[in-house]
C-alpha cells in the first residue's frame, strides 16, 4: 500500500489491513480523525514515519514482528491513551510526541535507546513509567514536558546514560 494512501480520509472509521502486509508506509493513515482502532497484521515489520500522525486512534498495540518504528509514527494522536509496544525495536525515535492524554505505555524488553523527544509532551496524564533493563541510553527531552510524571522505575542494574532534560518539567518525579 503506497505512501499517503488513505491520508486525510477524515470520515474513515474502519480499515482491515491485508494479513500479509509487511510495511505501513509513510503517512498511510495520517489525519484519519474518525479511525479509532486498528489491528496491525503480524506480517508487518516496519511502520514508517508519520504513518498515523494526527489520527483518531485511542489505543494501539505494535506487534512483536515490528523491528523499525519511524519518526513521528504516532505524533499528534490526541485521543491515544494506551500504547502497547510489543515490537522488537531497539530504539524509539521521536514517534509519540505531542498532544496526548496517554495513561498507559508499555515498553519492549528489546529496547536499547529512547531517542531525543521520543515521548516529549506526549504523556500528559501518565504518572509512572517503567524503563526496561535493556535500555542503555535515554537521550535529551525523551520524556520532557510531561508534568504529571511522579514515578520512573528503571529495571537496569546499571543506570542508563541519561541526556540533558530527559525528564525535564516533571515537578514531583521520584
Amino acid at each position: 500500500i503506497g505512501e499517503s494512501a488513505f491520508a486525510y480520509c477524515f470520515d474513515l472509521e474502519s480499515i482491515t489491513l491485508p494479513p500479509l502486509l509487511q510495511k505501513i508506509t509513510n503517512r498511510m493513515l495520517s489525519e484519519c480523525d474518525s479511525l479509532t482502532a486498528i489491528a496491525i497484521p503480524t506480517a508487518v515489520t516496519e511502520i514508517e514515519q508519520e504513518a498515523f500522525i494526527g489520527s483518531g486512534l485511542t489505543s494501539i498495540t505494535i506487534p512483536s514482528t515490528v523491528t523499525t518504528l519511524g519518526t513521528g509514527a504516532l505524533t499528534s494522536c490526541k485521543n491515544l491513551t494506551t500504547i502497547n509496544i510489543q515490537a522488537n525495536v531497539t530504539e524509539i525515535p521521536e514517534s509519540f510526541a505531542e498532544d496526548s492524554g496517554r495513561t498507559s505505555v508499555t515498553l519492549p524488553n528489546t529496547l536499547v535507546t529512547i531517542r531525543d523527544g521520543a515521548f516529549a509532551s506526549a504523556l500528559a496524564n501518565l504518572t509512572e513509567i517503567t524503563i526496561p533493563a535493556s535500555v542503555t541510553t535515554i537521550e535529551g527531552r525523551a520524556f520532557g514536558q510531561n508534568g504529571d510524571m511522579t514515578t520512573i522505575t528503571c529495571m537496569a542494574a546499571t543506570p542508563p546514560t541519561i541526556g540533558k532534560n530527559a525528564f525535564a518539567v516533571g515537578t514531583g518525579t521520584t
